[in-house]
C-alpha cells in the first residue's frame, strides 16, 4: 500500500488553480486577439434621456432638430473587428449602384452597453473632420467565461455628411472619455471628461510633489532621504521611509525609477515599532494619532552609506532606551497633530492659514468621503517649497492622501451594493 505524497499534490493543486485564475482575468482579452481595435468616435443612445413615441416606441427621426434621441459621446473609443469596407458598383436602371457599405464589429466587456441608433464616426479616415457617420442597426450579447458581456453589432454608412455630426453633437447631453489601459482592471474604463480633467489636474499635482520632493531631500551619494534639523544635524527617519516603501508613495511608471530601501540595519522588531508611530495610522485612516515624538542617536551601522562621511547623520528612534537625547524631535507639526486629532480644519478665509494641510486633516476626518476644495489645491501649489522639518513630513503625507482619492476616483465601484447606480462612470446607457 502506497502513500500518498500530500505536500507535492497541494503544490501542483495550487500551481494548476494559480494559471486557471489568469485564465479567467485574460478571459476578456483572448476572444478578441485575432481582431484588431479601431479607434472612434462612439454616440451610445441615452435611454433615460430619450424619448419615444408614446404610442409605437420608435423615433420618428434620428437625427435633426425634431429628433427625440439623446446620446452620451465616448471619445477615442475602440471597436474591434472592424474589416475593409468593400464597394460593389453594379449598372442599374438609373445608371451606377452601389450596394449599402455595412460590416460587423465587436465591443468588449466592462466598457459600454450598445443599441441600435448608435452611432460612430472612424478617426482614422478624416481625423477630427471625419464625416462618414455609421449607424448601429443590430446588436447581439454573449455571454464569456467569466459572465462578462460582450457585444456584436451590426453597421451600416449612414450619412457621409458633416450635417450629421453638428446634429450628434447637439444631441449629446455627456462626453466621456475611453482609456482602454484600464479594461480587464478594477478602474473605470469610461469616465465624464470634466472629471478625468480634475483627476488629471490631480495626477500631475502629485507627480509634482514627487519630484520637488526628490529635489529637495533626496541625496544621491547616500540615496535616501534626510533633512537638515534646526542648522545643526542631519536626521534619517526610518519610520517614514518605510512609510514610503510600504506604501509606494515614490513610485511613478513615468518619472524616472527610484530605488528606495532602508539605509541603516533594521531589527528584527521594527514592524513593532512602526506600529507605535503615527505613519501606521494614516494607513488605517485613524485620526486618533499614536506617538508624535522620536529621538534622534547616532548611526552606529557599518554597512551604512550615513557612516563615516564629513557631515554627521542622525537616525530617528522611538525606543525608550534611546530618550537620554536631551532634544526629541515631533513628527508632525503640534498644530497640525492637534487638529488632526480634533478633525479642526484651517479656516480658508484666512490666507495666511497653510490651507493645504486642509486635504490632510479631511481625510483623517472622514476619508474619502472628504471633499478637496479648489482652495486647499491652490494652497498646494503656493507652498514655499524649501528644506525644512515640516515639510519633509507633510508632502509625503500630502502625496499618500492624493493618491487615495486618484485612485478611488478612478476605481469602478459598479459591484458595490452600497454605489449609486447613477454615479457609476461606465455603461452609458443611462
Amino acid at each position: 500500500m502506497g502513500f500518498s505524497n500530500t505536500s507535492y499534490r497541494d503544490t501542483a493543486d495550487s500551481i494548476i488553480s494559480a494559471y486557471q485564475q489568469k485564465f479567467q482575468k485574460a478571459v476578456p482579452y483572448y476572444k478578441f486577439t485575432d481582431k484588431k481595435p479601431t479607434t472612434v468616435d462612439y454616440w451610445n443612445l441615452s435611454t433615460t434621456r430619450t424619448t419615444f413615441d408614446l404610442a409605437t416606441e420608435q423615433a420618428y427621426d434620428q437625427l435633426g432638430e425634431e429628433s427625440p434621441l439623446r446620446f452620451n459621446k465616448i471619445k477615442s473609443f475602440q471597436i474591434y473587428g472592424l474589416t475593409k469596407m468593400h464597394i460593389d458598383l453594379q449598372i442599374g436602371e438609373f445608371g451606377p449602384e452601389s450596394s449599402p457599405i455595412e460590416g460587423d464589429a465587436y465591443i468588449l466587456p466592462n466598457t459600454i452597453i450598445p443599441s441600435a441608433d448608435d452611432y460612430f464616426t472612424i478617426k482614422s479616415l478624416y481625423g477630427d473632420d471625419a464625416k462618414m457617420v455609421f449607424r448601429v442597426t443590430e446588436v447581439q450579447k454573449d455571454t464569456i467565461d467569466n459572465g462578462g458581456n460582450f457585444y456584436r453589432i451590426h453597421y451600416i454608412l449612414d450619412r457621409p455628411d458633416m450635417d450629421a455630426i453638428k446634429h450628434l453633437n447637439r444631441q449629446t447631453v455627456k462626453v466621456f472619455e475611453y482609456m482602454p489601459g484600464n479594461v480587464g482592471t478594477n478602474f473605470v474604463t469610461l469616465m465624464e471628461d470634466k472629471d478625468k480633467a480634475a483627476l488629471d489636474t490631480l495626477a500631475d499635482m502629485i507627480g509634482t510633489l514627487r519630484q520637488f520632493y526628490i529635489d529637495i531631500f533626496y541625496k544621491k551619494n547616500i540615496q535616501t532621504f534626510v533633512y537638515l534639523y534646526n542648522d545643526d544635524y542631519l536626521v534619517y527617519d526610518p519610520y517614514l521611509v518605510e512609510f514610503l516603501i510600504r506604501n509606494k508613495i515614490m513610485y511613478s511608471s513615468t518619472d524616472s525609477y527610484l530605488y528606495l530601501s532602508q539605509a541603516t540595519f533594521r531589527s528584527s522588531t521594527f514592524s513593532v515599532e512602526y506600529a507605535r508611530t503615527l505613519f501606521l495610522n494614516f494607513e488605517e485612516n485613524d485620526h486618533e494619532l499614536s506617538l508624535n515624538t522620536a529621538y534622534p542617536i547616532r548611526i552606529c551601522d557599518p554597512n551604512s552609506l550615513l557612516v563615516d562621511r564629513l557631515e554627521e547623520y542622525f537616525e530617528l528612534s522611538i525606543l525608550k532606551q534611546n530618550y537620554s537625547f536631551c532634544h526629541p524631535i515631533n513628527f508632525l507639526d503640534m498644530d497640525l497633530f492637534d487638529r488632526i486629532v480634533n478633525g479642526e480644519l484651517y479656516d480658508e478665509e484666512d490666507i495666511n492659514n497653510p490651507i493645504y494641510r486642509n486635504i490632510i486633516i479631511g481625510y483623517m476626518k472622514d476619508g474619502l468621503n472628504y471633499h478637496v476644495s479648489k482652495a486647499s489645491l491652490d494652497s498646494v501649489r503656493d507652498i514655499d517649497y524649501r528644506p525644512s522639518h515640516e515639510l519633509f513630513y507633510e508632502i509625503p503625507l500630502l502625496m499618500f492622501v492624493m493618491t487615495k482619492i486618484l485612485l478611488d476616483g478612478m476605481t469602478d465601484k459598479s459591484k458595490d451594493d452600497t454605489w449609486d447606480v447613477q454615479n457609476k462612470c461606465y455603461m452609458t446607457r443611462k
